[in-house]
C-alpha cells in the first residue's frame, strides 16, 4: 500500500464517527478514530483490529475524536485489552492511565502518526 486510507473501513455518520485505516511506511496499520466513541464506535474498532495481520503494529488516533467518557474509556479498553505493539494517540493523561489499569499496553507513538 502507499500509506492512502484503505477502502472499506469508512464512514458510519449515522451513529457519529468515522474510523479511517492506512497503512504506515513499514506496514504498520493507522487507525484514525473522529466523532462520538461510544459501544458502535468500539465495535467497528474491534473488527479492524481482528482483520489485521496479528504482528503489525498498531496506531489509533483519538485526535479528532470526541472527549471519552467513562463509558467510552470502557469500550475503548475492551477492544484495544491484549493488543500487541499498539500505540494510543490523542487521548488525555487520565484516560491512558485508566486504560493501563485496564490491562491495555501502549508503547509511544511512532513518528509516523503525525503525518
Amino acid at each position: 500500500m502507499d500509506g492512502g486510507w484503505l477502502p472499506g473501513h469508512g464512514a458510519a455518520t449515522e451513529v457519529g464517527f468515522v474510523v479511517k485505516l492506512r497503512l504506515g511506511p513499514l506496514g504498520e496499520l493507522y487507525i484514525h478514530v473522529s466523532g462520538a466513541f461510544d459501544a458502535g464506535a468500539a465495535a467497528q474498532l474491534e473488527r479492524c483490529l481482528l482483520d489485521r495481520p496479528a504482528c503489525a503494529p498498531v496506531a489509533v488516533d483519538f485526535t479528532r475524536a470526541e472527549p471519552l467518557d467513562g463509558a467510552g474509556v470502557a469500550a475503548a479498553a475492551r477492544v484495544l485489552a491484549g493488543v500487541a505493539g499498539l500505540s494510543l494517540h490523542g487521548l488525555a493523561w487520565h484516560q491512558l492511565r485508566l486504560l493501563r489499569y485496564c490491562g491495555v499496553e501502549v508503547i509511544p507513538p511512532p513518528a509516523w502518526v503525525d503525518d
